[in-house]
């Protein structure tokens, strides 16, 4: 799995927590980072990232890049912005 997250404490916190469930995981903290992991060899069955990115590419537009590589890559979007 795939974690995006740009706030630090956050990104720490899902990668550990999907960890001790028993997942493996990447962790990236942008979009840029995450789309080199997926044009990479890496085994990615899930993306799991945040809506809301700096940098110009949020999770949506991650999303589609994410698609385009990978067709039939599981995507999860979350955000802690309720707007």
């Amino acid at each position: 799995m795939l974690v995006v997250e740009d706030e630090p404490a956050v990104l720490d916190m899902a990668v550990e927590s999907l960890r001790e469930l028993g997942y493996g995981t990447l962790a990236a903290r942008d979009a840029a980072e995450a789309l080199e992991h997926l044009q990479s060899g890496e085994r990615i069955d899930v993306l799991f990232s945040d809506v809301v990115m700096p940098g110009g590419v949020d999770g949506i537009q991650l999303a589609e890049r994410a698609r385009r590589l990978r067709p039939d890559l599981r995507i999860l979007l979350t955000s802690g912005y309720s707007a």
